[in-house]
């Protein structure tokens, strides 16, 4: 999942700007480019703010519904992070080394009054230090007088300004260390904060603290040794805290919490309690699929969603802590929570809202489009029983348009429309009024996009336009003198560009203008028409397209671009410091000899200007030498009344292609003992090129060099190859040094080859997994059997052993012809402890869990076990073996024995019907041959068929075409 990140550099006064906890802002709206429609300032946000009168945030509400797979970075918030951004970059533990030591390290003067308008005044001047040393001071004197509310303050005031000092890792430590007020309501308010800086020291520190292994002691653990599910536990368990009381709350507002948190801009009777503030601050947490493990991503698919939709399960505050159970489960079950309490107190809107936020996050967790379906579906019902009446239900109906935007079905969009517009019927004005008109009119706006040849032919349908919800496009052509252009230009672009189109607009008479009337687009979805432009002169022109007749600026799309009508066509291509360049006939693909081609050098300072004249031979190729490496070349080509412009060319090096020198190592075996003697030969080789011919090197001098598994030398030996181009030597691996993988390597061509040193002993027996004695299915109980047996061939009676089982996924060849290859890294999906018997089997259960809608699609997965066994003596041995899994458990493999048969002869076809790890299954099956009918007569790329939906009623004309550069 693409996780955006805003870096926005905030004036000095917002440094110390509250830790920032956004919440996802009402109806689904993600981060993103947003367009903000006008009339629309509503900042749906709670957010942490500084003590006691931080600066207050204003902002819009994003009016992009339910983008697909969002992620909120939820509580990226932090003065921390805007303090990191100061001045575009991100410094980690430090000042910028670039700019040196920050101004902020100023002691405060010492005739500064100890309290907290000097922090203030401190911080306002950026003397972030000196304003730590004071607020030390004020915690010290607050502890001492049990002041609670300035020992509160204090703690949360050094916190942040650490943080924006770039201590991370101390702002967290100091502020579990130091000592807490009793009181629960500061204890609240500092677990919030603990939790925020725990995420924000998690991810500024994220590469190197998920490097660190999982410590178990009795002792306390140091921060430093955390790991990254250690960190994020933590700050769920102090959320868990927080909720734990919630109870206590009752339905006020944020009280006490005030002074650290915004209020957001929620309509007081959808968010207003401190209960709705902790409990979406706390989801937004959970919902942030970075911060989750491996495991939580892959298993998605294993969650009951229409349960999660209702609020289901009910946990309590310990559960809620524990990071075993799915961040989906707990983020449902704090909003189901949220909402029973609201409906109890017949708080429907407010209840709804918690509803519409579950059903949203889950909406943009889940990746298939039938759990998506079924999450829409479920809203739609439950707003079936809300009175319309209710401003928020026009909200739930935005919500749904939101969801039916991103579905695929032709009439995805049309449904969306009139999803928003049943919200606009009934309310008007107001919020969620404002999130139905935006739907609205993002569906209803026009747009488009033009695409066309470089070069083609006279009448042919040139230009390709992409549009939705427009009625006319209109064009003008202005003839281009491209000898002019190019001698009169001054820029590396010859061709006019977008700097040139309002000069050309406002000055030039076009030779030829016209418009063409595009279909309806019903299904307001991107179509194609196809234009051919009424041109009929040979030659160059810039095109101009516009949405308005008039071609002004103002409210207006306009596109251009260059195009040559003409029959003549050149083909470069590079050889051994040259180009050649073949001149071909357009339509008939023939060659054309005698052509003029003109070689102009661009120079932007003195002008482009012509240095060399070719003509092509009967063949239609001629072949030009660049030499200077410093400028770049064009070419213009005339044949009659065709023309064509090819460029930029470059000089291209001159080399011998594919020539290379080199080494081949051999040593007497793989792995060595310390003080065993390694024994090499070296044969250097030569050759490549086009002929691919290699030779040895006799009587050629080289130098072996042994390297420990640090890369430092251990030893080197210079030798001379005897006749026949080999040379051999010996190396003594010397004790002490460190143990691994150790090279190889000579001087000849940088060659190496490597080599294992280890202490080692000669293993005593072995371990096999069996067969399975019946195929495996996806998602049906497993057994698999194995034999521990030890060299001589008695079998191992008794021991231990370990196992695992992990998963990837494999895709078919076909699957990235239409949509982009997934990354799916391998995941433990098993894994377990068993006994070795007394005939020296072994047994292991499990179940090969997967999604089997993905299986269905022609996605397999591949399991692997891997089973590590010990003996009485503490000999360990390991297998592992893989077996591939899918929908099905046969597959047929047809071996045609040639791709050419000739007629009337007798021939056999091969059928191989095995498992999907290749093993044989006998069975039965069908089979047919077909014969394909040949086409009556060839096409070109562009004239070969679409293939479309003709179920689909929304298509017209152009989408059953190709474009003409279509060459794949």
């Amino acid at each position: 999942r693409a996780l955006r990140v805003f870096v926005v550099q905030p004036c000095l006064l917002c440094v110390l700007a509250p830790l920032r906890l956004c919440v996802s802002p009402g109806p689904g709206f993600a981060s993103g480019p947003v367009r903000v429609q006008p009339g629309m300032d509503h900042h749906f946000t709670t957010q942490l703010r500084r003590t006691p009168s931080g600066p207050r945030y204003t902002g819009r509400m994003n009016d992009t519904i339910n983008t697909p797979r969002r992620r909120l970075l939820g509580l990226s918030l932090i003065p921390i992070v805007l303090a990191a951004l100061i001045g575009g970059s991100v410094a980690l533990g430090g000042p910028d080394p670039t700019t040196g030591p920050p101004a902020t390290v100023t002691p405060a003067p010492e005739e500064a009054p100890l309290n907290w308008k000097s922090v203030d005044r401190l911080i306002a001047d950026q003397k972030f230090q000196a304003a730590l040393d004071m607020v030390t001071q004020l915690r010290d004197q607050a502890t001492a007088e049990k002041n609670t509310e300035d020992w509160t303050r204090a703690l949360v005031e050094a916190t942040q300004l650490r943080v924006a000092l770039h201590g991370y890792e101390t702002a967290v430590k100091e502020l579990l260390e130091n000592p807490w007020p009793e009181d629960p309501t500061s204890r609240a308010i500092l677990d919030l904060y603990t939790a925020q800086a725990m995420v924000t020291y998690a991810q500024q520190y994220s590469w190197e603290v998920r490097e660190r292994e999982r410590i178990i002691s009795d002792d306390q653990v140091d921060l430093k040794r955390w790991t990254h599910d250690q960190i994020v536990a933590a700050a769920h368990q102090a959320y868990g805290r927080m909720w734990a009381q919630r109870d206590d709350w009752g339905d006020g507002p944020l009280g006490d919490f005030s002074r650290y948190l915004f209020q957001n801009s929620y309509p007081p009777r959808i968010r207003g309690t401190l209960r709705d503030a902790i409990s979406y601050l706390w989801v937004d947490l959970l919902e942030d699929s970075s911060l989750w493990r491996p495991e939580d991503e892959s298993e998605i698919y294993r969650l009951d969603l229409e349960a999660l939709a209702e609020g289901n399960p009910r946990l309590n505050a310990d559960q809620m802590a524990d990071t075993a159970i799915h961040p989906l489960e707990r983020m449902a079950a704090i909003l189901g929570d949220l909402e029973r309490w609201h409906q109890g107190a017949d708080r429907t809107e407010a209840a709804l809202e918690a509803r519409l936020s579950r059903v949203r996050r889950l909406h943009s967790a889940v990746e298939d489009s039938e759990d998506e379906v079924t999450l829409r579906q479920g809203l739609q019902s439950t707003l079936q029983d809300i009175d319309p009446q209710l401003e928020w239900w026009a909200m739930g109906q935005a919500t749904v348009a939101g969801f039916e935007q991103q579905e695929e079905t032709p009439d995805a969009l049309i449904r969306a429309r009139e999803t928003a517009l049943s919200g606009l019927e009934r309310h008007s004005a107001g919020v969620a009024a404002q999130a139905c008109r935006h739907i609205v009119a993002e569906i209803e706006a026009p747009r488009y996009s033009v695409g066309a040849m470089s070069n083609d032919g006279v009448g042919r349908r040139s230009i390709r336009v992409n549009h939705r919800n427009m009625n006319t496009l209109f064009f003008r052509a202005y003839e281009l003198d491209l000898e002019e252009i190019i001698r009169s230009g001054k820029d590396y672009n010859l061709l006019p560009g977008h700097r040139e189109v309002p000069t050309y607009l406002a000055h030039r008479s076009p030779v030829a203008q016209w418009s063409v009337d595009l279909p309806p687009t019903t299904d307001y979805r991107d179509h194609h028409t196809d234009v051919v432009p009424p041109l009929n002169s040979k030659g160059a022109y810039l095109v101009i397209a516009s949405a308005r007749e008039d071609f002004k600026a103002h409210a207006n799309r306009r596109l251009a671009f260059n195009f040559i009508i003409s029959d003549l066509v050149l083909i470069r291509r590079p050889l051994e410091g040259r180009w050649e360049i073949t001149a071909r006939h357009g339509f008939s693909g023939d060659a054309l000899p005698d052509v003029e081609m003109d070689l102009y050098r661009a120079d932007w300072r003195k002008g482009h200007r012509r240095i060399a004249t070719y003509r092509t031979a009967s063949d239609g190729r001629v072949t030009i030498d660049l030499d200077d490496r410093s400028h770049r070349y064009y070419l213009l080509a005339r044949h009659g009344e065709d023309l064509d412009l090819d460029g930029p060319l470059s000089p291209t090096y001159d080399s011998e292609p594919g020539h290379t020198k080199a080494a081949l190592l051999y040593t007497d075996r793989s792995v060595y003992r310390p003080q065993q003697t390694i024994h090499w030969k070296v044969l250097p080789f030569s050759g490549g090129g086009e002929d691919h011919q290699y030779e040895t090197l006799p009587n050629t001098q080289t130098t072996v060099t042994l390297k420990d598994g640090n890369r430092e030398e251990v030893a080197s030996q210079t030798v001379t190859t005897n006749n026949f181009g080999s040379a051999s030597g010996s190396f003594e691996i010397p004790a002490g040094r460190m143990l691994g993988q150790w090279s190889l390597e000579t001087s000849v061509g940088y060659s190496s080859t490597s080599i294992r040193v280890e202490e080692y002993k000669r293993p005593t027996f072995t371990v096999e997994i069996t067969d399975p004695a019946e195929a495996l299915r996806l998602n049906r109980p497993a057994v698999l059997s194995g034999q521990v047996d030890y060299y001589f061939g008695l079998p191992v009676a008794e021991g231990d052993i370990r196992w695992k089982v992990t998963r990837e996924p494999v895709y078919p060849r076909w699957w990235s012809w239409w949509r982009p290859w997934p990354v799916a890294p391998s995941r433990v999906v098993a894994s377990g402890d068993g006994r070795i018997e007394a005939d020296g089997s072994f047994e292991i259960a499990f179940t090969p869990e997967a999604d089997e809608r993905e299986a269905e699609r022609g996605v397999t997965y591949r399991f692997r076990l891997t089973v590590d066994a010990t003996d009485p003596g503490g000999e360990t041995r390991s297998a592992d073996r893989s077996f591939r899994l899918g929908f099905t458990a046969v597959e047929a493999t047809i071996d045609l024995g040639g791709g050419f048969v000739p007629s009337h002869q007798a021939h056999e076809i091969s059928i191989l019907r095995t498992d999907l790890d290749a093993i044989p299954r006998p069975g039965s099956g069908t089979w047919r041959l077909v014969g394909l009918a040949n086409p009556p007569q060839t096409l070109t790329p562009a004239q070969e068929p679409v293939a479309v939906d003709e179920e689909n009623p929304h298509q017209i004309e152009g989408d059953r075409t190709r474009p003409r550069w279509n060459t794949s």
